[in-house]
């Protein structure tokens, strides 16, 4: 559905001798419990485009949904392949130009069926570490919900129905679900997705 960051790939393994300016940002799912977050440290010179990969990673969705960046002013920002009227293309977009210090939330909405609004805070700037590959996830809590569970509504339900083993779905879910823990976050893992391991 999205176009490859062949820049992106290229970035996490170049030589470590750069030391470009680096946004810490901080990203968490909207409206459920328990929370959802992760924190990253990306060049601020990625497309929005690349963050959206960068989230895909992080979190991890599978990618299999239309998804739309918004800013402060409202404006959208989307892969020209999903064809949202009056959105701007996320792959011309720099990371630098939205969020910024005046303005520091952007919005990231994936799945317009579920609708995981996810909140993007622009923690701190600053000079990276040159012997650090970027883009590299710092911290988190918990698991992303699985796709297709119904958005929030449909995510707390699926949560009580595994705690109470006398409702009538506690099993489906069992099945669907299987080991997954919805406390659990794995940061090594998510750095494997990036392509950033130690």
């Amino acid at each position: 559905m999205t176009k490859k960051a062949t820049t992106l790939t290229a970035a996490q393994k170049s030589p470590r001798t750069a030391a470009p300016t680096i946004f810490e940002l901080r990203i968490e799912l909207q409206n459920i419990a328990p929370k959802v977050w992760r924190r990253v440290a990306v060049p601020h010179q990625l497309s929005l485009g690349q963050l959206h990969e960068i989230i895909q990673s992080v979190m991890p969705w599978d990618n299999s949904h239309m998804h739309t960046f918004a800013d402060g002013e409202q404006q959208q920002y989307a892969d020209p392949s999903q064809d949202l009227d009056g959105a701007e293309d996320e792959w011309t977009v720099k990371l630098r130009d939205v969020p910024s210090e005046d303005s520091p939330r952007l919005l990231y909405i994936y799945d317009f069926g579920d609708e995981w609004r996810h909140l993007i805070t622009l923690l701190k700037a600053g000079p990276g570490d040159a012997n650090t590959r970027y883009p590299i996830c710092l911290a988190g809590k918990s698991a992303a919900p699985p796709e297709d569970c119904g958005g929030p509504p449909g995510y707390a339900n699926m949560l009580e129905a595994l705690a109470d083993a006398t409702r009538q779905d506690h099993s489906h879910y069992l099945e669907w679900i299987g080991s997954w823990d919805p406390e659990t976050f794995d940061l090594e893992s998510a750095n494997k997705r990036l392509g950033n391991e130690a």
